[in-house]
Protein backbone atom coordinates (compact mmCIF):
# COMPACT_ATOMS: atom_id res chain seq x y z
CA UNK A 1 0.00 0.00 0.00
CA UNK A 2 0.78 2.99 -0.94
CA UNK A 3 0.58 6.30 0.98
CA UNK A 4 0.42 9.33 -0.97
CA UNK A 5 1.70 12.70 0.09
CA UNK A 6 -1.80 14.47 -0.37
CA UNK A 7 -3.18 11.77 2.30
CA UNK A 8 -0.46 12.64 4.97
CA UNK A 9 -1.34 16.19 4.53
CA UNK A 10 -5.05 15.72 5.57
CA UNK A 11 -3.82 13.70 9.14
CA UNK A 12 -2.93 16.74 10.80
CA UNK A 13 -5.58 18.25 10.35
CA UNK A 14 -7.67 15.54 11.52
CA UNK A 15 -5.80 15.23 14.53
CA UNK A 16 -6.12 18.76 15.34
CA UNK A 17 -9.98 18.47 14.66
CA UNK A 18 -10.50 15.84 17.20
CA UNK A 19 -8.34 17.45 19.67
CA UNK A 20 -10.32 20.11 19.19
CA UNK A 21 -13.26 18.44 19.62
CA UNK A 22 -11.95 16.15 22.58
CA UNK A 23 -10.98 19.54 24.11
CA UNK A 24 -14.45 21.20 23.39
CA UNK A 25 -16.31 22.19 26.52
CA UNK A 26 -19.23 20.52 26.27
CA UNK A 27 -16.78 16.69 26.25
CA UNK A 28 -14.63 18.66 28.64
CA UNK A 29 -17.52 19.72 31.25
CA UNK A 30 -19.18 16.28 31.18
CA UNK A 31 -16.18 14.11 31.71
CA UNK A 32 -15.08 16.44 34.55
CA UNK A 33 -18.97 16.49 35.91
CA UNK A 34 -18.91 13.05 35.87
CA UNK A 35 -14.84 12.69 37.64
CA UNK A 36 -15.50 14.74 40.14
CA UNK A 37 -19.29 13.29 41.16
CA UNK A 38 -17.44 10.15 40.93
CA UNK A 39 -15.23 10.90 43.58
CA UNK A 40 -17.35 12.64 45.51
CA UNK A 41 -20.16 10.64 46.01
CA UNK A 42 -21.87 7.15 45.11
CA UNK A 43 -21.95 6.87 41.71
CA UNK A 44 -25.74 5.41 42.31
CA UNK A 45 -26.33 9.50 43.47
CA UNK A 46 -24.16 10.88 40.89
CA UNK A 47 -25.68 9.15 37.92
CA UNK A 48 -28.93 10.99 37.61
CA UNK A 49 -27.59 14.23 38.76
CA UNK A 50 -25.22 13.79 35.19
CA UNK A 51 -27.87 12.22 32.78
CA UNK A 52 -29.53 15.68 33.75
CA UNK A 53 -26.88 17.85 32.80
CA UNK A 54 -26.46 15.76 29.85
CA UNK A 55 -30.28 16.19 28.77
CA UNK A 56 -30.69 19.91 29.87
CA UNK A 57 -27.75 21.44 28.90
CA UNK A 58 -25.23 19.20 27.03
CA UNK A 59 -27.47 17.60 24.69
CA UNK A 60 -29.30 20.80 23.43
CA UNK A 61 -26.01 22.52 23.35
CA UNK A 62 -24.44 19.74 21.53
CA UNK A 63 -27.39 19.91 19.02
CA UNK A 64 -27.53 23.59 18.39
CA UNK A 65 -23.69 23.67 17.68
CA UNK A 66 -23.78 20.82 15.18
CA UNK A 67 -26.78 22.16 13.56
CA UNK A 68 -25.84 25.71 12.97
CA UNK A 69 -22.10 24.42 12.20
CA UNK A 70 -24.02 22.12 8.95
CA UNK A 71 -26.29 25.01 8.24
CA UNK A 72 -23.26 27.51 8.08
CA UNK A 73 -24.98 29.83 10.48
CA UNK A 74 -21.30 29.41 12.72
CA UNK A 75 -17.88 28.86 10.92
CA UNK A 76 -16.86 25.91 14.00
CA UNK A 77 -18.39 24.50 17.12
CA UNK A 78 -15.95 26.57 19.40
CA UNK A 79 -18.25 29.77 17.76
CA UNK A 80 -14.76 31.20 17.49
CA UNK A 81 -16.03 34.56 15.10
CA UNK A 82 -16.98 37.17 17.48
CA UNK A 83 -20.39 38.57 15.01
CA UNK A 84 -21.87 34.59 14.97
CA UNK A 85 -21.74 34.27 18.81
CA UNK A 86 -24.38 37.15 19.24
CA UNK A 87 -26.84 34.21 17.90
CA UNK A 88 -25.38 31.54 19.49
CA UNK A 89 -26.43 33.52 22.74
CA UNK A 90 -29.57 33.70 22.29
CA UNK A 91 -29.91 29.83 22.86
CA UNK A 92 -26.93 29.20 24.94
CA UNK A 93 -28.30 31.68 27.96
CA UNK A 94 -32.16 29.74 28.01
CA UNK A 95 -30.17 26.51 27.72
CA UNK A 96 -28.10 27.10 30.25
CA UNK A 97 -30.24 28.79 32.86
CA UNK A 98 -32.40 25.58 32.60
CA UNK A 99 -29.65 23.81 33.46
CA UNK A 100 -29.06 25.61 36.58
CA UNK A 101 -32.57 24.89 37.72
CA UNK A 102 -32.27 21.13 36.59
CA UNK A 103 -29.41 21.28 38.52
CA UNK A 104 -31.09 22.62 41.56
CA UNK A 105 -34.52 20.59 41.17
CA UNK A 106 -32.36 17.28 41.06
CA UNK A 107 -30.64 18.59 44.51
CA UNK A 108 -27.09 18.42 43.01
CA UNK A 109 -24.02 19.33 45.09
CA UNK A 110 -23.40 22.70 45.21
CA UNK A 111 -20.21 23.05 44.03
CA UNK A 112 -22.09 21.40 40.22
CA UNK A 113 -24.95 24.37 40.66
CA UNK A 114 -22.08 26.86 41.41
CA UNK A 115 -20.16 25.82 38.11
CA UNK A 116 -23.74 26.08 36.25
CA UNK A 117 -24.16 29.65 37.53
CA UNK A 118 -20.98 30.92 37.18
CA UNK A 119 -21.48 29.65 33.16
CA UNK A 120 -24.80 31.60 32.61
CA UNK A 121 -23.42 34.56 34.22
CA UNK A 122 -20.54 34.35 31.87
CA UNK A 123 -22.78 33.79 29.06
CA UNK A 124 -24.82 37.02 30.13
CA UNK A 125 -21.54 38.93 30.69
CA UNK A 126 -20.23 37.88 27.22
CA UNK A 127 -23.43 38.66 25.46
CA UNK A 128 -24.57 41.94 27.20
CA UNK A 129 -21.02 43.45 26.68
CA UNK A 130 -19.89 42.01 22.67
CA UNK A 131 -18.22 44.83 21.65
CA UNK A 132 -16.39 46.46 25.15
CA UNK A 133 -12.85 47.05 25.43
CA UNK A 134 -12.26 44.24 27.76
CA UNK A 135 -12.93 41.72 24.79
CA UNK A 136 -14.15 39.22 27.23
CA UNK A 137 -13.92 35.59 25.83
CA UNK A 138 -15.03 33.52 28.78
CA UNK A 139 -13.68 30.21 29.18
CA UNK A 140 -15.54 27.67 30.52
CA UNK A 141 -13.00 25.41 31.65
CA UNK A 142 -12.35 27.45 34.39
CA UNK A 143 -15.53 27.28 36.21
CA UNK A 144 -16.03 23.37 35.80
CA UNK A 145 -13.69 22.26 38.56
CA UNK A 146 -14.36 22.62 41.78
CA UNK A 147 -12.77 25.61 44.11
CA UNK A 148 -10.19 24.39 46.74
CA UNK A 149 -12.65 25.35 49.39
CA UNK A 150 -15.26 23.57 50.98
CA UNK A 151 -17.91 22.26 48.96
CA UNK A 152 -21.34 23.42 49.78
Amino acid sequence: MVVRPATLKLIPGKIARLVSWVGHPLVFVLATVVIVLGTQMRMAAAWPIVACLFFSVLLPTGLLLFFGVRSGRWKDADVSVREERKRFYLWAIPISAIGVVTTWLSHAPFFILRGGIATLGLFVLAAVMPGSRFRCTPSLRSFARPSSSASG
